[in-house]
């Protein structure tokens, strides 16, 4: 996870820069309850989630984001 983010920490911040990069991601090892179900979920880490998108977590639903599809 550590090379990972260093990895992330090299690459540009910008969204016109995440929008053309490769959507890459590696589990975090941690996992979450989902809201619905209650089932477990892994935990990802990715390089193209923005910093001013939303206020907490982000639950990647790919059929509303094309960031998300990609990644899936």
């Amino acid at each position: 996870l550590a090379a990972f983010i260093e990895e992330c920490n090299k690459s540009g911040t910008a969204e016109a820069d995440l929008a053309t990069a490769e959507k890459k991601g590696i589990p975090t090892g941690f996992t979450a309850i989902h809201p619905l179900t209650g089932k477990e979920v892994p935990v990802w880490a990715a390089n193209f989630v923005l910093m001013e998108f939303g206020t907490g977590a982000v639950m990647a639903v790919p059929a509303h984001d094309q960031r998300d599809w990609e990644f899936a």
